[in-house]
């Protein structure tokens, strides 16, 4: 939280995420996506020449209805 405040970004959530996916199966969502950096590595980095990759706790939660 700290180095993103350093560089000008607000951290605007905190989330687990099993519970996340819950509240929003509760609020009748059911196209739930939720990709943690590894799945971030695989779909949006792989072959990059530069190396640049996700790391840490970096995630996307995306839900639709």
């Amino acid at each position: 939280m700290r180095r993103v405040a350093a560089v000008g970004e607000p951290w605007k959530a905190f989330f687990e995420p099993a519970a996340l996916t819950t509240e929003l199966r509760a609020l009748r969502f059911t196209d739930i996506e939720d990709l943690g950096a590894a799945e971030l590595n695989a779909r949006f980095f792989a072959g990059r020449a530069d190396g640049l990759r996700v790391a840490g706790p970096g995630r996307v939660l995306r839900a639709q209805r």
